[in-house]
């Protein structure tokens, strides 16, 4: 490992190690929650990482901030709207929920893609690795993301505009309004046409003597969106109504330097709904909500860009989903919590132009999840929290096509009910918080994992649930305008859900894997002058298969340490406030394949980036370069990165 990234590793330790830490203003965010007016009652462990809008700003897209917090690990491809894949300490993306103004994002057969949603459409995003004990999520849920679009001020418009390397252009706009119900609208829009360069092996791994630079062509991204929503606020309650749209497209560049250059696409088009309310009868607190959502999802190849092998997808899925929880004080120091949530979905293939006898196959799943949770205060100090969750999940599909074969299977019944078991400690003291978790999770498959596509995965009904025990340790110690957290952490994943290779053929499948671990510590810290803030995350772990052909090596595309780094000088010059500084992201070196091959070891890497902002008022200009090192990836088909890229974001508080 290089001698920089070592030496901002030892800084960090040294910087938590001796931080004292209280959080400063900056570090609250705006969160779709319950009103402070009502008898909200105390969560349990959540161990939480906050940005708020500014951190936000000083980032290119989502998936960058998100990345920078600990835990959380990011695969991309370059450029605005590239494919995004989101894990937690070694989990898939499967296992974070995510939330958008308390909208729930996870739908089956689809985890989110954040690298579609506009980064300057948020004011805040939080990110828990514990659990709340009145509303933990879904079993097998392993982190919750939530980003919030809130503002604290009201009645007032934002304007928020960004153009940057590649063609890229991006504009938001939102206005708030009203006193008694607190109204909110906006709109935005993406465009870009990632004409980046990029390395390529011309599909020749061992064979170095033709691998050369190229420039994407044919990588374009376009997306635009709308939201609303009303809100009112009382002494004994609060209601929510939220609706929402985005529709994107994706092209794809095909093989360079062939007929076959890019004509392939992915079209995405999505709206939700939902409502909520919550009570605050006496000292309890009553929940309750329901939720639509809806997209239409498609992968076209008009000019076959793979020749023979070109093979469209598409489909509809419409899910409907209700909520109920309520959290009960039984006696002074004890609450009991219960939560119940029903959903339904349901896919359906929709036709595509090629004459042929494959379609995306359709089905139906149904849910019914169920939760308690019970919160014992010991003492003043200390806590207790226990959870039971459990899920019964019907899935029916009519009809599966065995691809590539025209013949079909029956129609199938599957009943999964996985379960999921959580406890923990949270205990103040006068040198901090500490929280200690112990879990148990089953998740089940998805349908997307169950039904495959006709894109080249193929079904497979007799997947079994990915189960998850995990113990973690963490410490919070605040003061003055310091905060430092750190956390220990033991994750065992058997049974395990990847995408893997159907024998000797060309297709794919997904299947239940060998079982790996993951030990680890994450830390962060921040230090907030006047005249001088940074933050500083660090992910220390190791990970590894413990069965099959592979046991003792690697997971793919899993590091050892990841950080970040950014420190940031603040001065006033007449009445303009000005905060400049650099940013660091590093990770260590990894395998793209879980052999370990010595020819696909990636080395580590350091991302240098550079930010300046100038605000005035409630107006703000910045300024931001990112990969300075011009670092080029190729962990997927092209480069996951883009190069050395600039941007300007203006953004106007009206």
């Amino acid at each position: 490992m290089s001698f920089c990234v070592t030496f901002c590793m030892v800084a960090l330790l040294f910087c938590g190690i001796f931080s004292p830490v209280q959080a400063t203003d900056r570090d609250t965010v705006d969160l779709p929650q319950s009103s402070a007016k009502g008898q909200r009652v105390e969560s349990g462990p959540a161990n939480t990482h906050r940005l708020d809008e500014s951190e936000l700003q000083r980032f290119a897209s989502l998936e960058d901030a998100i990345k920078t917090l600990p835990g959380f690990h990011v695969r991309e491809e370059g450029g605005l709207g590239g494919y995004s894949e989101l894990s937690f300490r070694g989990s898939d993306a499967s296992a974070v929920d995510i939330y958008l103004d308390g909208m729930r994002l996870n739908q089956e057969g689809q985890n989110p893609d954040l690298a579609k949603w506009p980064l300057l459409w948020f004011s805040g995003v939080e990110a828990r690795s514990g659990f709340d004990a009145f509303g933990a999520g879904d079993p097998g849920s392993l982190a919750r993301i939530d980003l919030s679009t809130q503002s604290s001020d009201s009645s007032h418009a934002e304007l928020r505009s960004r153009a940057a390397s590649f063609s890229t252009v991006e504009g938001a706009a939102t206005v708030h309004g009203g006193k008694v119900w607190k109204w909110t609208v906006g709109a935005e829009g993406q465009t870009a046409q990632n004409d980046y360069p990029f390395f390529t092996d011309n599909g020749t791994v061992y064979y170095n003597a033709d691998d050369a630079w190229q420039r994407m062509n044919n990588n374009a991204y376009w997306s635009r969106g709308a939201r609303a929503s009303l809100r009112k606020d009382n002494f004994s309650f609060n209601q929510t109504l939220s609706v929402l749209w985005l529709d994107y497209l994706k092209e794809y560049p095909g093989i360079p330097n062939t007929v076959f250059n890019a004509q392939a696409y992915t079209r995405h088009n999505e709206w939700m709904g939902a409502y909520r309310i919550e009570a605050y009868p006496g000292h309890a607190e009553v929940g309750a909500g329901v939720q639509a959502h809806h997209f239409n999802d498609s992968y076209r190849d008009p000019g076959q860009s793979l020749g023979y092998a070109s093979y469209e997808a598409a489909r509809a899925a419409t899910a409907l989903e209700a909520d109920l929880r309520a959290s009960i004080p039984l006696m002074q120091k004890l609450v009991l919590g219960a939560d119940t949530r029903v959903s339904h979905e349901n896919v359906e293939p929709t036709a595509t132009p090629y004459n042929r006898p494959f379609v995306s196959p359709s089905a139906t799943r149904k849910e019914v999840q169920l939760g308690t949770a019970l919160r014992e205060k010991i003492t003043r100090d200390l806590a207790l929290t226990e959870d039971v969750r459990g899920s019964w999940v019907q899935f029916d599909a009519s009809r599966i096509s065995d691809f590539p074969n025209p013949d079909s299977i029956a129609a199938t019944s599957r009943m999964l009910m996985p379960l999921s078991l959580r406890g923990g400690i949270q205990w103040r003291t006068p040198i901090g918080t500490f929280e200690a978790l112990g879990r148990y999770e089953e998740q089940a498959p998805s349908s997307e994992e169950l039904l495959g596509d006709n894109n080249g995965i193929r079904p497979n009904l007799k997947l079994d649930p990915q189960k998850t025990r995990t113990l973690s340790l963490s410490h919070d110690f605040r003061k003055n305008v310091f905060q430092f957290q750190t956390t220990a952490y033991w994750h065992r994943y058997e049974d395990p859900i990847h995408l893997q290779a159907y024998g000797a053929s060309p297709f794919l499948q997904y299947g239940n894997g060998p079982a790996y671990r993951a030990v680890g510590v994450e830390a962060e810290n921040r230090i907030g002058f006047s005249h001088f803030e940074s933050r500083t995350s660090l992910t220390l772990q190791s990970l590894r298969i413990l069965g099959g052909p592979a046991a003792g090596y690697w997971p793919a595309y899993q590091s050892p340490v990841e950080g970040h780094v950014e420190m940031f000088w603040k001065s006033k010059f007449h009445a303009v406030a000005i905060t400049t500084g650099p940013m660091l992201d590093f990770q260590g070196p990894y395998y793209s394949g879980d052999i370990n091959l010595a020819d696909t070891r990636r080395s580590s890497q350091e991302d240098w980036g550079f930010h300046l902002d100038a605000r005035q008022g409630r107006s703000s200009l910045g300024f931001d370069a990112r990969n300075l090192l011009n670092n080029q990836y190729r962990d997927f088909a092209y480069s996951i990165r883009s190069g050395r890229n600039y941007s300007i974001t203006l953004s106007i508080n009206l």
